[in-house]
């Protein structure tokens, strides 16, 4: 693991725990904004292949400038794994290639903060299937 990823790995192994407890359904995620959802969306939409845990949050902190917290990270992924986008293979995690190309139709160019904003707004308007 590079060195500039040192924090984000200390960060990941403690929120790793509580997201493998959440896709198993060991542990309630409390419903958490549109925005974080569309954060860690981003980043797994920039990691562009299935990565650790610690590169998606080092790609996160690189977005918003701050780790997200366990719940922002847990109901993002499940929230993708109910559209059917996650990608989980062993510790590593991506999208599929429908979510990747969905998310893409949605963020289109700009700035990252543009991209941001105009995945929030989407998220907002479109709840996976089985949301009210």
């Amino acid at each position: 693991m590079p060195p500039n990823f040192g924090l984000s790995s200390q960060f990941a192994e403690k929120v790793g725990h509580e997201l493998r407890a959440a896709l198993e359904g060991k542990r309630k995620v409390p419903q958490q904004t549109p925005l974080a959802e569309a954060w860690l969306v981003l980043s797994l939409f920039y990691g562009e292949s299935s990565l650790p845990l610690y590169e998606i949050i080092h790609i996160a902190d690189g977005i918003n400038h701050a780790y997200p917290r366990a719940d922002e990270v847990a109901w993002a992924f499940l929230q993708l794994r109910r559209r059917g986008w996650l990608l989980v293979q062993e510790d590593l995690y991506g999208l599929t290639s429908e979510g990747r190309r969905e998310i893409g139709a949605v963020v289109g160019g700009g700035t990252v903060l543009k991209r941001l904003e105009r995945l929030k707004e989407w998220i907002s308007m479109n709840p996976p299937p089985g949301d009210k």
